[in-house]
This record gives structure tokens, C-alpha cells and sequence, in this order.
């Protein structure tokens, strides 16, 4: 896959990404992000008070967990897919393998499709140290958190891979499905926000409060050279 020229700006968190012009006769490829089935750490949904943070940690899917891969992989059942890619820790890629079954393809597993590396926050209840995870966001993001990386470190890693799979995508029409993670369709779709051309990730998309459930689908398009989430 060719790749993009991603430059991480020096004094603040932007991240200027400049985009290969897709051919604009074959508009029709599509990306699929879909989050991981429910772990043990967030059995309640990622909004509630006892979420913990996962990050690297390599935790399963519980029985729910599967319940709802098995339940997405239905959802998928007779639509095109040319490839699954996905997070190489347990809970997302067991998620993908169950998709995979569905659509009869393997599933290609890769270290640039993980969450951020949170170290020392890894297992803590999300919403205590959530105020100290967003100042490695605002204040230090090329600082690595103790034990794990910098924010900046995951986000040049997810985005220049993410790069890749859309350009593929939309060039040559293809179908993918990306298994990841919470923090990951964030990063995501707050690159996309500002339609990811010659543009910079909207720390605003980031920062904002909303769910992204277990086994969410986003859709990635392309139409009239500008890409977008749904």
C-alpha cells in the first residue's frame, strides 16, 4: 500500500496529514471501523462509572462479548468484503475471526490497529484518571505516559496505517473491515472530522462525550473527493 506523508507538528498536537488524490471513477471502495466485542474491564458499556481502562492489556472477550461479534458477523452475512484487518490483542482480533467465519475471509492481524499504550493507567477506572489521560492529549503529547507511549507516538502509528487501507479502499474499490478500539474510532473519526485533507485532527471530535458501543459500525466513504464518517 502507498503511503501518505504524515508530519507531526512540532509546538502543539496537530497532526498534518496530506491525502493522495483518490480516482474519482471508482469512488465506490468503503472502510468499516468496528469496535471489539465487551470485555470483563467494561462489562457495563464504556460510559459507565466502572469502566477500566484496557489499553495493551490483553483482555478477552467475555460471554457477552462474543454474543455480540457473533451478532455483527450476521450483519455483515452477503455484503463484499476483499479483507479484515485487525488489532492483534485477543478482544479484537477473536471479534474479527468470528466476522471472518461469516464472510469466509482470514483475518490479518497488526500492532497499528492498538489502542494507546496508557502504561501505569492500564486497569484503573476510566473516569478517575481521565482527567490525567487528557493532559497527555492537551498538554504533553509527545511526553510517553509511564509504562506506555506518547499520545503522539498512537497517533502517528493508527493514522499512518489507517492512511493506507483507505487509500487502497477508495482506489481500487475495495471493501475492508478494521476490528479496533474505543480510543481508536475517536482518533479516527476526529481526523476525518475536518475530511482528513491537508488537514489536522479536531482535538474538539477528540475530546467530545459520547458512546461508541461494543461492536459499532462506522462507515469511511468517499464522494466528491472528500472523505467522511458515518
Amino acid at each position: 500500500m502507498g503511503g501518505p506523508t504524515i508530519t507531526p507538528s512540532a509546538p502543539n498536537l496537530m497532526l498534518v496529514i496530506t491525502i493522495r488524490s483518490y480516482n474519482m471513477q471508482q469512488a465506490d471502495g468503503i472502510v468499516y471501523l468496528v469496535r471489539h466485542g465487551e470485555t470483563a474491564l467494561n462489562a457495563n458499556g464504556t460510559s459507565k462509572p466502572n469502566d477500566k481502562i484496557r489499553g495493551w492489556m490483553n483482555v478477552p472477550l467475555d460471554a457477552t462479548g462474543i454474543k455480540q461479534a457473533n451478532q455483527i458477523a450476521k450483519k455483515f452475512e452477503g455484503k463484499k468484503v476483499d479483507a479484515i484487518f485487525s488489532s492483534d490483542l485477543s478482544r479484537a482480533i477473536d471479534t474479527a475471526r468470528i466476522i471472518g467465519m461469516a464472510v469466509k475471509k482470514q483475518v490479518s492481524p497488526t500492532p497499528s490497529l492498538r489502542p494507546w499504550n496508557l502504561g501505569q493507567f492500564q486497569g484503573k477506572e476510566s473516569k478517575k484518571v481521565a482527567p490525567e489521560v487528557e493532559r497527555y492529549i492537551t498538554k504533553q503529547p509527545s511526553v510517553p505516559v509511564v509504562g506506555g507511549e506518547s499520545f503522539n507516538s498512537f497517533k502517528h502509528r493508527l493514522l499512518a496505517f489507517m492512511q493506507g487501507v483507505i487509500s487502497s479502499a477508495m482506489a481500487k474499490s475495495l471493501s475492508i473491515i478494521c476490528v479496533t478500539h474505543y480510543r481508536d474510532v475517536r482518533l479516527i473519526r476526529a481526523w476525518l472530522h475536518n475530511k482528513a485533507t491537508d488537514d489536522v485532527v479536531s482535538l474538539d471530535e477528540l475530546l467530545r462525550r459520547d458512546n461508541i458501543e461494543h461492536t459499532d459500525i462506522w462507515e469511511v466513504k468517499e464522494k466528491n473527493g472528500e472523505l467522511s464518517i458515518t
